[in-house]
């Protein structure tokens, strides 16, 4: 679970200026809480582009899609890579839902109605995050059909997504793995007491993709709607 925060949400793309020397081996490393607004190593624009950019994506919810009615976006994490698993640009912030957090989505996530007061709309959010998509070759996700109706939620949709669930899926079979599951199968250390935060998260979707690439494992697209 999340930890909470009582950070106001303020305004859009409060940058951390500063260099970041995270690489691919470290992608892991990032904070325990969800920040209101991140954005880190400037604007994907102003990157020198790789042969292959690609992004992974992360979102916590207050539901579940088509299970639950509304179900509305509270944290995005996006994180572009080089070819080489190098960090290019990261961007991090909590979501206004559009509607009341409900308590069971609380207990998964940590996040309050309280963290995400005045937090940025999905319009602001979208503008922050097209770049990223736009600049992404494909984009990973543990679950990937889960996250592109979040992304849709936002207003963005990217044409080629991969998904971690099943590519970690076809290697051990069985029910489709959790993250924390497709980590121990893969070997990538995790805290438990950090899951269900969107940058963590995707930063060990991150790291399991990576293993899974090191071991010669085609894209999957998982499971789609």
């Amino acid at each position: 679970m999340a930890e909470r925060t009582s950070s106001s949400s303020g305004g859009l793309l409060r940058r951390l200026l500063g260099g970041d020397s995270r690489t691919g081996s470290e992608v892991a490393s990032g904070p325990a809480r969800p920040s209101p607004v991140r954005r880190e190593k400037g604007k994907p624009s102003a990157r020198r582009k790789s042969s292959i950019t690609w992004m992974v994506f992360d979102t916590e919810t207050t539901g579940i899609w088509r299970k639950h009615d509304p179900v509305g976006v509270v944290q995005v994490a996006a994180i572009l890579f080089d070819g080489s698993g190098r960090e290019l640009d990261a961007f991090v912030s909590l979501v206004d839902p559009e509607h009341s957090i409900p308590y069971e989505a609380t207990r998964v996530h940590g996040i309050t109605d309280e963290d995400v007061s005045g937090a940025p709309g999905r319009r602001e959010i979208a503008r922050a995050l097209r770049p990223f998509f736009k600049q992404a070759s494909f984009v990973v996700a543990h679950n990937a059909s889960f996250d592109a109706l979040a992304a849709e939620w936002i207003g963005i949709r990217h044409g080629s997504w991969v998904c971690t669930m099943g590519m970690a899926h076809s290697q051990i079979g069985g029910k489709w793995p959790r993250l924390e599951e497709a980590a121990d199968a893969f070997s990538v250390k995790i805290d438990p007491e950090r899951m269900h935060n969107a940058e963590y998260d995707a930063r060990i979707a991150a790291k399991i993709y990576l293993a899974l690439k090191g071991q010669g494992v085609a894209d999957h697209g998982g499971f789609w709607r």
